[in-house]
């Protein structure tokens, strides 16, 4: 089978102690690229073992329950970003944390409603031109600067990342929230740890990747 990275992984995994009210939650989060290959596949099986809670960027509920509107935006854009399909749906590979353990009877968290709920009217308009919101070259550290230098950068990445660390810490303050697994993909990771630590205290454990 075909991988878009030869195999190689691209997760970035974070684990971490968050304290909540004086009660420490075991917390990993993880940054991909929403299609894994082989090894991803495995290791975030692996990963998912030890948690009880999961929580994602994309999942099949916020998917299937968006808004009509950001439904057929959707569409149009997968239309205008022909690189956009290609690079996460095009290719052959292993389905998203998400989506396996949604496929295996899992209750995942959907940490948005919509990603395009942030965007205005204008800035949608926008993003359908935008050629560096979205163009892979397979380097993620690449990927990220073309992303940050797009006129789409702060409603597609920043704003999104705000939501979505809301979402995080409403789930950790649940008192039968004892541990969370959560997948954002890897351009919120930064942002999204960022925003959590300003509710969450979050205690580093270990860098895995």
């Amino acid at each position: 089978m075909k991988n878009v990275t030869q195999d190689k992984i691209r997760l970035k995994i974070d684990e971490y102690k968050a304290v909540v009210d004086g009660k420490e939650k075991k917390l990993c989060l993880i940054g991909e690229y929403h299609v894994y290959n082989l090894p991803e596949h495995n290791l975030s099986e692996k990963l998912a073992e030890g948690y009880n809670n999961y929580a994602s960027e994309i999942t099949v509920e916020n998917q299937n329950n968006q808004p009509l509107s950001d439904m057929l935006y959707g569409v149009v854009l997968s239309m205008f970003k022909v690189d956009l399909i290609s690079a996460f749906f095009g290719k052959k590979g292993y389905p998203n944390l998400s989506l396996s353990l949604g496929l295996n009877g899992q209750k995942v968290h959907s940490l948005e409603e919509s990603p395009w709920k942030p965007f205005n009217f204008h800035e949608k308009i926008k993003l359908l031109t935008d050629d560096g919101a979205f163009k892979s070259c397979g380097d993620f550290n690449k990927d990220y600067e073309m992303v940050k230098k797009s006129p789409s950068y702060e409603p597609l990445v920043k704003r999104r990342d705000k939501i979505m660390a809301d979402n995080l810490a409403k789930l950790l303050k649940k008192e039968d929230t004892n541990d969370l697994l959560a997948t954002v993909g890897r351009a919120h990771l930064e942002g999204v740890t960022k925003y959590l630590s300003e509710q969450v205290k979050l205690v580093e454990a270990e860098k895995l990747q």
